[in-house]
């Protein structure tokens, strides 16, 4: 009788479902990001992002349900490495105005002053990630939109609003 051989090479670690979902959903986003880069999120389908990312053509619409899920899932994932990628490239954190204009200058590609008494720190917020999502969203569909002059006069109509007189 023969012995069978024992095989000296360590088996392949095998990754849990929430592994494998993780990895699958990221793959989903980056081919979806390529696709929607290319052709616009109007003509891009979740079909199209399943073969994309080497899946099949519905498995987005399990990941995401629909096209404005994927949309959304794939502005949280770009907000989140864009905000990990700034968190660790900067070394000193300003306060007020000067932490406002920077985030600004940050997010589309700086000076200084106050913010006024009477603005309402959590409303702005709001409002000036909701531009600057606006305008990121814009240049994804429309490429050609300079950001270089949504900067210019994005900073210069937060200055102009924030600013004390």
């Amino acid at each position: 009788m023969e012995r069978a051989e024992t095989s000296t090479r360590p088996r392949p670690v095998r990754r849990t479902q929430a592994e494998r979902r993780e990895v699958a959903e990221r793959q989903l986003l980056a081919a979806a990001l390529r696709l929607i880069a290319e052709k616009g999120v109007s003509r891009t389908t979740l079909a199209e992002v399943g073969e994309g990312a080497g899946y099949s053509r519905a498995l987005p619409a399990v990941y995401f349900t629909d096209k404005s899920g994927l949309v959304r899932a794939l502005w949280g994932h770009v907000s989140k490495q864009f905000q990990l990628k700034m968190l660790r490239s900067k070394k000193d954190r300003k306060e007020g105005l000067d932490a406002v204009v920077d985030f600004i200058e940050v997010y589309l590609t700086r000076t200084r002053g106050e913010i006024r008494r009477d603005v309402d720190p959590g409303s702005m917020a709001i409002l000036i990630l909701a531009a600057l999502r606006g305008a990121i969203s814009h240049w994804i569909i429309d490429p050609k939109t300079s950001l270089t002059a949504l900067r210019k006069e994005y900073l210069a109509a937060v200055r102009r609003s924030l600013a004390r007189a």
